[in-house]
Order: structure tokens, then sequence, then C-alpha cells
């Protein structure tokens, strides 16, 4: 794949935005740079500590919204685009776990990059040798360079401990709202194109995780019904 410091992030003109790019555009972000929490139904942190992490998503950028960027002039995409961010996990108690994943402010090409999310997580079902049933909501903002977008979502999770392995998957829904802003400020007025659009979304999950001693890694893919699929690891610290 190509290099995503090739990437050109300042577009001279947002003349031929269509509805259908700029919509792609905030579904990809949304949905793209949302809050991974690369926890299972039942965190090895819900035992009452805390799981500090580092965490790196790749993003799968696919063909019509390749194509959509090439159509506002920016060229060289790239196949994945990578995004670290920092990752905290606190149990409290036996079945509930609160936690945050987040990129502090950077800049890439004089363009502004800020990450943040916040998740909560329930076992509702949970007995010994038996599959564990969690519900888990979560918020993320995006400020991605030219798209700026705020997700919603819930999800259903699975998880199972095979030796020293916890295998778990989920499925659930995301509700994305976001608009397209362009540091140059060479948007025209474009008749019947707007810059702000709302989207929604199926989402699925599917990881596995194992922690040797202090140490745990996560590996997790997360596929969604408008194409936007993501492919991430998290490494940390249990404590």
């Amino acid at each position: 794949p190509q290099d995503a410091k090739a990437i050109a992030f300042s577009p001279s003109s947002f003349t031929a935005g269509t509805n259908k790019i700029f919509e792609d555009l905030v579904s990809f972000v949304g949905l793209g740079a949302d809050l991974h929490a690369y926890e299972s139904a039942l965190p090895r942190s819900s035992n009452g500590g805390i799981d500090l992490a580092l965490s790196a998503t790749a993003i799968a950028v696919p063909g019509h919204v390749t194509n959509g960027l090439t159509t506002l002039g920016i060229p060289n995409i790239p196949r994945f685009v990578p995004i670290p961010k920092l990752n905290i996990q606190k149990g409290i108690a036996s079945r509930l776990i609160l936690g945050a994943e987040f990129l502090p402010n950077i800049k890439i090409q004089g363009n502004k990059l800020s990450l943040y999310g916040f998740n909560a997580q329930y076992a509702f079902v949970k007995r010994p040798h038996m599959p564990v049933f969690s519900i888990r909501a979560q918020f993320n903002y995006a400020d991605f360079v030219f798209v700026r977008a705020m997700t919603y979502g819930g999800d259903l999770i699975i998880g199972h401990t095979i030796l020293f392995l916890d295998i778990f998957g989920g499925a659930g829904y995301r509700f994305v709202t976001g608009d397209i802003s362009n540091p140059t400020s060479t948007i025209p007025s474009l008749p019947g194109v707007t810059l702000s659009h709302t989207i929604d979304a199926g989402h699925f999950l599917a990881g596995v995780s194992s922690t040797f001693g202090f140490a745990r890694l996560t590996i997790e893919a997360d596929l969604t019904t408008r194409g936007i699929n993501t492919y991430g690891t998290k490494l940390g610290m249990v404590f």
C-alpha cells in the first residue's frame, strides 16, 4: 500500500463534490475512526482492575471513498489508513466496565486530527463454564482533517474462554452525524449539495484476546453494512 503521507490533505476546490461523495466521507470517518474497545464480553479488567493499552486500527479504504476523494482533487489514496490511540478500560465490580479511547490533538501537514470516545459495558449473563453475554454502548467524536463526525453505537457481545484464548464476537448498530469543512475555505455554494449528513449502519465484530502475566494482546476485525471495515490490535498492561 502507498504511504498515508502522500495524501494531499488540502484540496484546492470542492466544486466537484456531490451529496453522495460527502455522505461517503462522513460514513468513512464516522465508522472507520469509531471507538474500538477491543474487549470481550467479560474483560480481564472487569475483576476490578484497569487495562492501560495502545491500540492501532487500520481502516480499509473502499473503492467508492477512493473515487470520491480523487474526484475532489485528493490523489494517492492508500489502501489502509492507520490510526493509533490510547485505550483505557476500567472494571467496576464483576460485570461493569467503563472505558475510553483517544488520540490527542495532532497535526498532519498542518491539518488537525483529533479523536476521542467513551464506552460502557455490562455483562447481563454470566454463568460458570458458559459463554458470557454483554451489552455495550459507546460514543465517539472524530475531527479527521476536513471531516467531523459523531458516532453513537450499541452492541451485543458474546465471549467465551477456551484454554488461554478469550474468543468473542458481536453485532450492533451505528448512527453517525457529520459535516464537511475545508481548511482552505474554498468550498463554494453548491446548489442542492449539503455539507452535513446523517447515516446509519449495521456493525459486526470478531476477535480474540490472550493474557500473558500482566500483558494482554487483543486482535479484532470490525465490519459494517456500508463497507467501511477496520482491522486492529491492542497491546496493554492489566493491573
